[in-house]
């Protein structure tokens, strides 16, 4: 990603059931690369900015956005990274 220059991340979850842990997956929209897979019983703003700021720690490049096709408010958390 260093040659890159930059990430797109991408964030999106898969429920399979109510009351069913949620697989989240992060992934980097120009490379395709996937940058972290987790469970997560919840689904909160605080612990969707909670995996996307565990990303951003590890990445040397800036993150140029977020995608998702889903509606919640992460995008107001921009500032944490």
């Amino acid at each position: 990603m260093a040659n890159q220059g930059r990430v797109i991340l991408a964030i999106d979850g898969m429920q399979p059931e109510i009351g069913h842990e949620v697989l989240w997956v992060i992934r980097d929209c120009l490379s395709g690369e996937i940058l972290l897979a987790k469970t997560l019983l919840s689904s909160r703003n605080e612990d969707l900015v909670a995996l996307l700021l565990e990303v951003a720690n590890t990445l040397d490049v800036p993150i140029d956005g977020v995608v998702s096709d889903l509606t919640f408010p992460v995008k107001s958390q921009k500032a944490c990274w």
